[in-house]
This record gives structure tokens, sequence and C-alpha cells, in this order.
């Protein structure tokens, strides 16, 4: 019998936070609370071709309550509000008047001790970005209710070092320079001649525009930027993929909810929105996420989106 990964990839997560999934809870299921956001992980056989097992692991958080769809509170969700970083918003599948942040990831033998941190930093932002998400204005209004506890205490050090607070202690080897430029153009080389891809704007160590298409028509502009900037995870990966697809806050969910769904295939490490207007699929990388082969997995990510 496979040793089940999921397991061993959640648990250690856990113990990275430094959170209590109390008992008792579903055999693959793990509850807790962090930072005044409630949070919940379960993981999954992934279907893969590949000989070795694969499993999918499932992060979501709370961010509202009272969710109806109505035209009100598709107003009120069109606020300016940065999309979730290693999330994206859906509606929750056991109770669809829930609004969660929802990361997926799937982990196998060689990557537990990556995505078991990858996973932590990924519950710290949603529990943060959760938080922001109660404190818009205008939610009781429409009839949302907050779903973090704003009134919970945060880590020390938030306001002064939040790259700290959010990647500090989860054990990432230091980097001094991630995502080499030879590496970024040799994985633009490789998704040009896959996808027909075109380079609008190749910048060999900063940004490159990449027009995606297929055999009738254009279907999205990816923009790569090696040398982006977070306010809570610092220097990064930014990758952002707009469509001409108009779109609405709540068309933005429902896109998010297939992609995280019962038949999603791959990572989902971001998410879509509708700002300003399009369906646009955003997603920020740090640098201590980086690995070899990682960019150009990400780039075919996105294309198949596209």
């Amino acid at each position: 019998m496979a040793t089940d990964l999921g397991r061993i990839a959640i648990d250690r997560m856990l113990k990275l936070l430094g959170v209590e999934a109390p008992p008792p809870y579903e055999q693959t299921h793990r509850s807790w609370v962090l930072w005044g956001a409630i949070q919940h992980a379960w993981w999954e056989p992934a279907v893969t071709p590949y000989v070795d097992p694969i499993w999918t692991l499932l992060l979501r958080t709370l961010a509202v309550e009272g969710f109806s769809a109505s035209r009100a509170q598709s107003v009120v969700l069109s606020a300016p509000f940065a999309p979730p970083t290693l999330a994206c918003l859906v509606q929750s599948a056991d109770s669809p008047d829930r609004l969660e942040m929802a990361t997926n990831l799937e982990v196998h033998r060689e990557n537990v001790e990556w995505v078991s941190r990858v996973l932590a930093v990924a519950a710290r932002v949603q529990a943060a970005e959760a938080r922001m998400f109660s404190e818009l204005k205008g939610l009781g209004w429409v009839g949302l209710r907050p779903g973090a506890d704003i009134n919970a205490s945060t880590p020390p050090g938030l306001l002064l070092e939040p790259s700290e607070v959010f990647l500090g202690g989860l054990g990432f080897e230091p980097v001094s320079k991630a995502w080499p430029e030879t590496e970024v153009m040799e994985c633009i080389g490789v998704l040009r001649l896959r996808t027909g891809a075109d380079a609008v704007r190749p910048s060999p160590g900063m940004t490159a525009t990449l027009i995606l298409h297929s055999a009738r028509r254009p279907q999205g502009i990816l923009d790569v930027n090696i040398r982006a900037t977070h306010p809570l995870l610092g220097r990064g990966l930014s990758l952002t993929l707009t469509t001409s697809v108009v779109s609405g806050p709540l068309n933005a969910i429902v896109t998010n909810s297939i992609e995280v769904g019962s038949k999603a295939v791959g990572d989902a490490l971001g998410g879509w929105s509708s700002q300003p207007g399009v369906l646009k699929y955003t997603g920020f990388y740090p640098d201590v996420f980086y690995r070899k082969g990682l960019l150009l997995r990400l780039l075919l990510e996105y294309a198949r989106r596209a």
C-alpha cells in the first residue's frame, strides 16, 4: 500500500503553523483557526497517468457568509480589493451561502517537504486576506457576514516585517537570486513552441508579454515579471493572464469553483478575478518558492487556462 503523502503533507503543514486540529475530525480532514480565520484542509488521490501516486491537497478559509449571488452583493464584491494572493474566491461546496479562499496543490514523493511549506504560507496568507475581506465596507448592507474574527490577535511584526511573518520559521532555504533569467527565457521559448504563443515584449531579466492563442483567435495575454514585489511576501514572480472575456465578480467566483472543483487538475496557487471588468487570472510566487522546473509548469498551467 502506498504511503499516504496527503496526510503527511497536511500534518507537517499544521506542525509548521504551530496549530492543532482538535478531534474529532474525519480521517482525511483537518480543521483549525488561525489568526481568527476558520480553516480546513483535506486530501484526495489525484487521477494521474504516472506510476508514482499523487494526492491533491485542498486548503480552504472562510471569507464571508450569507452569499446569495444577488445584484447588490455583486456590487459590494466589485469594490476595489486585491484578489487573493495564493488562492481564489469560491463558493463552499458544502455550504453555497459561504465564500471561501481556496488553494489546491499536488503532492508526490519528490516534493512533500516543499509542498508542506508552500501550503503553510498559503494558510497564513489566506487567514490574513480573509480578515481583510471581512473588513470590507457594506457587507452587512447586502446580507453578507464576516467569516473571520477581526478582533482576534495577529502575529507581532505584521506591519513592520510582513514577509518574515508569512515566510519565516518554515525551513525555506535563503535565496540570493531566484527565477534565473536564462531559465525564464528558455521556459518562454518552450511555451512558444508548445502553444504557438507570440512574444510581444520579451525583456530578459525583468518582464515578458506573450499572446496566447488557439488556431482561431487570441485567447489571452500573459505578463511575466520575475522582479515583482508583494506587500506581504516581498520579492517574487508575478504572472497575470488577462483575457478578453467581459466578467463580473460572480462569474469569476463560478470560474474559480471549476478551477478547484472535483475535476480539477494541477495546482491552483492563484485565482480568477474580474478587475477591471474582464476575466483575469493572477498569481504571485515569492522567491523562496523557487524550484527548478516550477516556472515552466506554471507557464504551461496559465496557457492551459487561456
